[in-house]
């Protein structure tokens, strides 16, 4: 097997609203330091209307068809979630830990999970709009229609990218997509607590969306490690947060 091929690759998982193109500097950061970024579009994001409709469990399945044919290679993998790209990421690597697929007689598998400033879910059998009473506890920046979720775009801009340039908070603001509601509204079926891998939580101590003390509290919930950053909700267009975070990447790789 080739040196390239004995680094994990990383599942990099985008948050709603969102798409790869937003992450795009970690990717190349992680890119430089020779790990393989896979970073599939959610189905429930977009630009069209297909994304009506669309839960995590969609979501989901285009992580693993992007991902499942490269851990029956061998290949083993780190998975990295932002934001509510927490969820369809959890359910897409559950069983498929290296140590869930030896025990079905297969090669590969993920190695460790990197939660960053993460949507909290705790319960399964519910859903996250069921377990906040029934309310967007984000409605402050976005609206609801009977299929997606609008953003009012300049709240929204502040919330997301607090703390960055502005350039980069208005470059980020022009790639936002279309939302579907569906995903809060789909009972969960499984929470970080299950896997039974080495989890990291990336705490984003000056988020406007989630606070700190949240955060630290799905954490601990999670079983997850804290790590805290001065940071909005997203770390990585900050040059000193992104190397922060490939520098965990980099760790977890050295002990997979």
């Amino acid at each position: 097997m080739a040196d390239d091929n004995k680094k994990p690759l990383v599942l990099l998982v985008h948050g709603a609203w969102h798409q790869p193109l937003h992450y795009r500097a970690l990717i190349d950061a992680l890119k430089q330091k020779g790990f393989t970024v896979l970073a599939p579009p959610l189905a429930s994001t977009g630009y069209d209307d297909s994304v009506e409709g669309k839960t995590y469990h969609d979501d989901a399945k285009r992580l693993r068809d992007a991902l499942l044919p490269l851990l029956d290679e061998g290949r083993t993998a780190i998975a990295i979630g932002h934001s509510y790209g927490s969820l369809p990421m959890t359910t897409a690597i559950k069983g498929h830990t290296v140590t869930e697929r030896t025990s079905r007689g297969l090669s590969g598998g993920i190695t460790s999970a990197v939660y960053i400033a993460s949507t909290p879910f705790f319960q399964t059998g519910i859903s996250m709009f069921e377990a906040g009473g029934k309310k967007y506890t984000s409605d402050w920046f976005h609206d609801v229609d009977e299929k997606r979720l609008p953003l009012k775009l300049e709240i929204a801009k502040e919330a997301f990218y607090s703390g960055a340039e502005q350039s980069l908070k208005d470059q980020a603001a022009s790639y936002l997509c279309h939302q579907a509601r569906a995903p809060f509204e789909t009972p969960v079926d499984c929470t970080p607590a299950e896997l039974e891998i080495p989890k990291t939580f990336v705490i984003c101590a000056e988020d406007k969306i989630f606070p700190k003390d949240l955060q630290a509290y799905t954490a601990e919930q999670w079983k997850a490690s804290p790590v805290e950053l001065v940071s909005g909700h997203s770390p990585w267009l900050n040059e000193a947060n992104r190397d922060k975070i490939v520098e965990l990447v980099v760790n977890e790789a050295a002990r997979a």
